[in-house]
């Protein structure tokens, strides 16, 4: 797991797994990703999806989904987490007007082109390489996964009162990060009833509300660990109750150890 400077802090993770599952949660970035071996299931979208060998994945920004071995064998995979900006420019430069974000109708992708364009990008992302080459490849990844792949964003529905109900208390989320706060507190925020606003918040967000509050937390925390602030201070930060709390949650949602994630991290700054 690493970072490039060069492309925008673009993460790059490769990693294999046989018995460890991912809990619901979401990024803030896409996913788009690769079966080296073995096979994957994810959870998402209402539905199971498996990708086996060359198949890519595809999770858009705040897309609620787990992951697991769909085998005994487990899996092998290779991703990267491109920034949503980086897509909306090229669907851009594609179109010449401004269509937002990329959508994905498909969360498994077979399609042998794209395939060796990810494995080819990731494999040169591995080594020391020029800056150019590595940002004309992944462009032109990204390029061609948008033309062939993107259909129209859905329509956004209008607005309701439960939507902004939910919205109030994601920006309270962000705003309090390391805060405890209580459901009644989150209830009175939008003046709802606790079992109203929890049943909204999860029908909307697909997490409950405080899911989601270790899914940002540990979000930020992955940022704080890349700009060098010790294991201790982001637990303290971030609002875990000790660094054991802070250690159970980051590799059940990260996969890996927060030590483990900011030694490499760290590493990539001068890669």
């Amino acid at each position: 797991l690493w970072r490039d400077p060069d492309l925008k802090n673009l993460e790059i993770l490769r990693a294999s797994y046989i018995t460890h599952t991912f809990a619901r949660h979401a990024h803030e970035t896409f996913t788009v990703g690769i079966i080296e071996a073995g096979a994957g299931a994810f959870d998402a979208r209402g539905t199971t999806h498996t990708a086996l060998p060359s198949n890519l994945f595809i999770i858009h920004p705040d897309e609620v989904h787990n992951g697991y071995a769909a085998i005994p064998a487990g899996w092998t995979y290779r991703v990267l987490y491109p920034d949503p900006a980086v897509l909306q420019q090229i669907l851009l430069e594609q179109t010449g007007s401004a269509r937002g974000t990329p959508f994905f109708p498909h969360t498994i992708i077979q399609d042998i082109h794209l395939s060796r364009l990810v494995f080819s990008l990731h494999a040169l992302l591995e080594q020391p390489s020029g800056t150019l080459e590595r940002e004309v490849l992944l462009h032109e990844m990204l390029a061609y996964l948008i033309s062939q792949h993107a259909s129209p964003t859905p329509r956004i529905q209008p607005v309701s009162q439960e939507h902004r109900a939910v919205a109030w208390v994601l920006d309270y989320f962000h705003a309090h990060i390391g805060e405890n706060v209580s459901l009644d507190q989150l209830a009175a925020l939008v003046d709802l009833n606790p079992s109203y606003l929890l049943r909204i918040f999860r029908a909307q967000v697909g997490l409950p509300p405080h899911a989601y509050q270790i899914q940002l937390r540990v979000q930020q925390a992955r940022k704080l660990l890349h700009e060098g602030m010790s294991l201790p201070q982001v637990a303290l930060e971030m609002g875990f109750a000790d660094q054991s709390h802070f250690t159970r949650h980051f590799r059940h949602l990260v996969g890996v150890p927060p030590g483990h994630y900011a030694h490499s991290t760290q590493k990539s700054k001068t890669f």
